[in-house]
């Protein structure tokens, strides 16, 4: 008989669902902190681990759920709502390899 492993969850399975408090881009590492915990997302390679949450961040009002994610070589792009608002939040590589967030579509409800 033959144990296999697990496959690791993806990271839409990971953080969906999740209420969101507050993110921050470190060193070509995308940095979200939840409501109990914080993860660690190497924007490169597409891995990420939880981690203690550090004092650092931009915090927005109120908590977002995240709905949806979205992923692809240059960018991750988290779909979240709120309770005031609904967003698109994007974390994109430049031409120069420099990872920026870019919120877009915000809707006031």
């Amino acid at each position: 008989m033959f144990l296999l492993a697990p496959n690791k969850a993806s990271l839409h399975q990971a953080i969906a669902g999740r209420d969101l408090i507050g993110i921050m881009l470190d060193d070509g590492n995308l940095l979200l902190r939840f409501i109990d915990a914080a993860m660690v997302i190497n924007l490169s390679e597409r891995t990420y681990r939880f981690q203690r949450v550090l004092s650092d961040w931009i915090a927005f009002p109120g908590w977002l759920r995240v709905a949806r994610v979205i992923e692809d070589q240059n960018q991750v792009i988290l779909e979240v709502s709120g309770a005031i608002y609904t967003a698109r939040i994007a974390v994109r590589k430049s031409g120069n390899d420099d990872w920026h967030i870019v919120f877009q579509g915000g809707r006031i409800l």
